[in-house]
């Protein structure tokens, strides 16, 4: 008797357990609807366009890809908002593209986030990522930001991609030293804006192509770069490029270079660096050979098909 009262108290407590709502299985309100459309996709592989959205759901992202849409039926039909992604505590990584979001305060709760990309959504105000602290990459390339204050606080920044912007004034980047690599290409960078690169010394990839620079020489003070994008600019003097020692890659053309020298020289620093002193169709690398006693340097030139290396083109003979 005494059994089937144990076993039927077990029962019912399981039957109550049953009714009782937990956090897994609350409902999150997702007011977007192109927001919830690309959760909705992304939790059934693309099989269905509506679904529930839980807590438990949110729980499982640790990455999201939410991008514009624009269809015949729906011209505009584009993300507004990412209101529920708080919930997402397990997220590290986030892709919005083209889309119409402007406000991602929310995510500066998400303790394990640390990888923001943001290109071409049309962004100005980038006053809603000073708070996301634990930011490791961030990119907001090919929107209409100017005023870069608001980011002079993510000190955890390793990469960062602020290209195809309006940025005149880079002087809020001096604080984020922990920056290995740095996009501000197609921008309004002058010689004054670059002076604020020189603290960040670990460096190694940097590209500064078609702004208005004339003078490299606080880029000397960079000598960790690898990889160096000059392009497009009024360089004229490049005589301290070879202070940079450990220079992998070199893009300088479409520049009114009066002396090439110091690019042979730091060919000859630098055995193996690739030189591109025309647009992406010719690179430039160093080989060192000897003949007859003396040492001769040629450099290998190739033609290149959207960056890979082609045909061998010949060589050209450097006394």
């Amino acid at each position: 008797m005494k059994t089937k009262r144990f076993f039927t108290l077990i029962l019912l407590t399981l039957v109550t357990l049953a009714f009782v709502p937990n956090s897994f299985a609350q409902v999150i309100e997702i007011p977007d609807p192109v927001f919830k459309l690309k959760l909705c996709q992304t939790l059934t592989k693309y099989k269905q366009t509506a679904c529930t959205v839980t807590k438990q759901d949110m729980e499982s992202f640790t990455e999201l890809n939410i991008t514009g849409i624009i269809s015949e039926h729906q011209i505009g039909f584009i993300a507004k908002n990412i209101i529920g992604i708080e919930h997402a505590i397990n997220l590290t990584k986030l892709h919005i593209h083209r889309t119409h979001v402007s406000d991602y305060t929310l995510l500066s709760g998400l303790k394990k986030f640390t990888t923001l990309e943001l290109p071409a959504n049309n962004i100005m105000d980038t006053s809603s990522l000073a708070g996301l602290k634990g930011l490791e990459s961030l990119r907001i390339d090919g929107n209409s930001v100017s005023d870069i204050t608001p980011l002079s606080g993510l000190s955890e920044l390793t990469g960062l991609d602020l290209s195809n912007n309006q940025i005149k004034d880079i002087s809020p980047l001096t604080a984020l030293t922990n920056l290995t690599s740095l996009s501000l290409d197609n921008n309004q960078i002058t010689d004054t804006d670059i002076n604020h690169l020189t603290e960040l010394t670990n460096l190694e990839t940097l590209v500064l192509s078609r702004n208005q620079i004339t003078d490299i020489g606080p880029l000397a003070a960079l000598t960790n770069l690898k990889s160096l994008h000059l392009d497009g600019n009024q360089i004229r003097n490049v005589s301290l490029i070879t202070k940079l020692t450990n220079l992998q890659t070199l893009y300088i053309y479409d520049n009114p270079i009066k002396n090439r020298k110091p690019l042979l020289a730091l060919l000859e620093q630098n055995p193996g660096i690739k030189i591109y002193v025309k647009k992406p169709m010719e690179s430039v690398t160093s080989h060192l050979i000897s003949f007859q006693g003396r040492t001769h340097e040629y450099r290998r030139c190739y033609q290149l098909d959207n960056g890979v290396r082609g045909r061998q083109r010949g060589f050209l003979y450097l006394p």
